[in-house]
């Protein structure tokens, strides 16, 4: 996964750089890798840090999301998807959080202010719904559907031109 910001190239997967789990920082303009300050990403038992999806939305200025397979970030728990802010390179969870693994990411709204995750998800009260809407403006979670209407793990989700009713869904 790839996403630049400014003058920094994020760069996401299964990797390790500068002690860092899924997530490399590259400057641009000083042509070297600047992970000074960044929390590593933490694996769950038995499983690897991946990082499938980085993105920016313009509803969360100075902030990527990032997203796959993680428990956390450092001491920040955020399972399967997260906030970085892109100047303290700080983490922060959405809302509630999620569980499960987190393949693709999509927008939706007039500016980007609903996030819509897919992949082997269930919101934080237990409910499994493999496509999951966060609403930017007021912190929370909701599911997309049922787990027997979208049946998963999704692995790619799209949003129709930002028409958070027009959502399409793709997996296994």
């Amino acid at each position: 996964a790839l996403a630049v910001s400014s003058d920094v190239l994020y760069i996401g997967g299964e990797l390790t750089a500068s002690g860092s789990n899924g997530l490399a920082i590259y400057n641009l303009d000083n042509q070297q890798l600047d992970q000074s300050g960044l929390t590593s990403l933490q694996a769950a038992s038995g499983s690897n840090v991946v990082v499938r999806s980085l993105t920016t939305s313009s509803a969360k200025a100075n902030t990527i999301i990032v997203a796959g397979s993680f428990a956390s970030a450092g001491s920040t728990t955020c399972n399967a998807i997260c906030f970085l802010d892109t100047s303290s390179k700080s983490w922060s969870q959405l809302g509630s959080g999620i569980q499960g693994d987190v393949s693709s990411v999509a927008f939706g709204g007039s500016n980007q202010e609903l996030l819509f995750a897919s992949g082997s998800i269930a919101l934080s009260d237990g409910t499994v719904s493999n496509v999951a809407m966060y609403a930017i403006g007021n912190n929370t979670w909701s599911a997309v559907g049922s787990a027997s209407e979208i049946p998963g793990p999704v692995t790619a989700v799209a949003v129709d031109d930002g028409n958070s009713s027009s959502i399409f869904a793709a997996g296994r």
